[in-house]
């Protein structure tokens, strides 16, 4: 796993050649061949399958790491120029840039700590990378908003050149259709599959105050996506105007329960509530129960193992595996 700010590293243009990015992770690799695209808000993915020098699929050998080298994986990017100017104001395009340091400190800093007793949590890494200069400052964060651009001009467009290059990159083992599947809703069953994989998580940093004081020092002070301090404040302030549109849109399903008290003024009791509820998720990283969480946990974050896939294996094979940190 490689997490450096080098020169030699850049972020391939949105939609380029990935073969660099891919043979600085796993040297081996010779070409790819593309399978499926997830274009995100704030991020693109593709799982790619790879070829390596001596022709093999990636069984076998491993690649000096000790890691066998795969036949498929899964590459995330977060190219700056792509999202800006047009795509995103500074303070959006700063928050995307930084949730995307976060995540590639996450698995380069805090996840191998975690798994240092052989639980796997996540799919394996290859390659943790982010390099922001002259964007953001190392130790800026998002829950610090900041709405002037590098410039120090509050409106003024960044400069093209500054964000040539910048970004982030995430390698991570492919889990691969025939093994691991996405679903949400979930059924009972397969709730208890994610239950089981936070908790899995929690255990491993379970009141660890040394590795939550650096994880609270390199992620963030604020723990979770959840957090009103991390959160975009235009969500807060658009929530009561948004709940009213969702009863505008569902009413007709069940006007009953629509009308009850407490249900029709949703919007402006989360709005009243949403700090201190904020405050209180939020232990400090020296309390009593303080660990590790997720930030963003949901199902369509769990990739939950087929029926016929019970090995354990390095890959969490019988398990959970938990992605987008």
């Amino acid at each position: 796993m490689q997490l450096s700010l080098t020169s030699t590293l850049m972020i391939p243009a949105h939609g380029g050649d990935l073969l660099p990015l891919l043979r600085h992770a796993v040297p081996s690799v010779r070409c790819y061949r593309p399978l499926s695209n997830i274009e995100q808000a704030n991020a693109a993915g593709m799982r790619v399958s790879v070829l390596h020098v001596d022709g093999g699929d990636g069984d076998g050998d491993g690649d000096g790491d000790g890691k066998s080298r795969p036949s498929e994986l899964f590459v995330k990017l977060v190219d700056a120029s792509y999202y800006a100017p047009s795509k995103k104001s500074w303070p959006d395009l700063r928050r995307t840039l930084l949730y995307s340091r976060t995540e590639a400190r996450f698995y380069g800093e805090i996840l191998p700590v975690l798994e240092g007793s052989g639980t796997a949590l996540a799919p394996a890494c290859y390659l943790a990378w982010s390099d922001l200069t002259n964007l953001v400052g190392e130790d800026e964060v998002a829950s610090v908003t900041a709405s002037c651009p590098p410039s120090g001009n509050e409106g003024e467009a960044v400069a093209p050149s500054l964000l040539q290059g910048r970004g982030g990159a995430l390698i991570l083992a492919s889990l691969c259709p025939d093994r691991y599947y996405q679903r949400s809703p979930t059924s009972p069953a397969q709730a208890s599959v994610c239950l089981a994989a936070a908790a899995r998580l929690h255990a491993a940093g379970w009141e660890d105050r040394e590795l939550l004081l650096r994880t609270a020092d390199r992620l963030g002070p604020k723990a979770g996506s959840y957090h009103l301090d991390v959160r975009n404040p235009k969500e807060l302030a658009n929530l009561v105007a948004t709940w009213e549109a969702f009863v505008s849109a569902f009413r007709g399903q069940d006007e009953a329960l629509f009308r009850q008290e407490g249900v029709a003024d949703l919007g402006w009791r989360v709005f009243r509530s949403a700090r201190r509820v904020s405050d209180a998720l939020s232990p400090r990283p020296d309390g009593d129960y303080a660990t590790v969480v997720h930030g963003d946990y949901k199902a369509m974050n769990v990739f939950l193992p087929t029926e016929d896939d019970n090995e354990d294996g390095d890959d969490g094979g019988g398990r959970g595996i938990m992605i987008d940190f």
